[in-house]
């Protein structure tokens, strides 16, 4: 299984609309072992993307067990699946919940994709 953390960045960028600098608080997902390799990976991967100046404002381990990426599709959902288990040996039924993420263009989408 994947450790997942996602990953709050700061930094400033120039707003469309009226060209003017705005500072914005973004989340990430970086994939890493520990905390220390997911802010060095997410200080790589924003330096490539990012002119100006950034920091890492938190860093949280997150519990995806799956991610479904589509060729198609304009923002993540996040959603929570849950499943009924049956343990045979105590006899009862077991509520199981899953986070995954889809990537589709409107919540219907990403629905019928999970």
């Amino acid at each position: 299984m994947n450790t997942w953390f996602e990953c709050k960045v700061r930094y400033e960028k120039i707003d469309e609309h009226t060209g003017k600098s705005i500072k914005v608080n973004a989340p990430y997902l970086i994939d890493a072992v520990s905390y220390t390799e997911a802010e060095k990976r997410i200080h790589e991967e924003m330096q490539k993307y990012i002119s100006g100046e950034f920091s890492v404002k938190g860093i949280k381990p997150v519990n995806y067990s799956e991610l479904f990426f589509y060729d198609y599709g304009q923002y993540w959902y996040k959603c929570k699946v849950m499943y009924v288990s049956i343990d045979k040996e105590a006899g009862r039924e077991k509520k199981v919940a899953n986070w995954m993420l889809v990537m589709a263009d409107n919540v219907k989408e990403a629905y019928d994709r999970i």
